[in-house]
């Protein structure tokens, strides 16, 4: 059993849920994303595409 009381493994999670928006994306990045969503392919690496077909 962990040390870790309920609120402090929250604080935890958003604390690092928080430090994933700290980084920014780029706009290549972005315009990738919106190609795959709205057309709806896979969106990774080339591994990862082949992976999923």
């Amino acid at each position: 059993m962990s040390n870790f009381t309920a609120w402090e493994l929250t604080a935890a999670r958003v604390a690092a849920y928080r430090a994933l928006f700290n980084q920014s994306i780029s706009e290549t990045q972005i315009n990738e994303i919106r190609k795959a969503t709205n057309k709806a392919w896979a969106l990774g690496d080339s591994r990862f595409k082949e992976r999923m077909q």
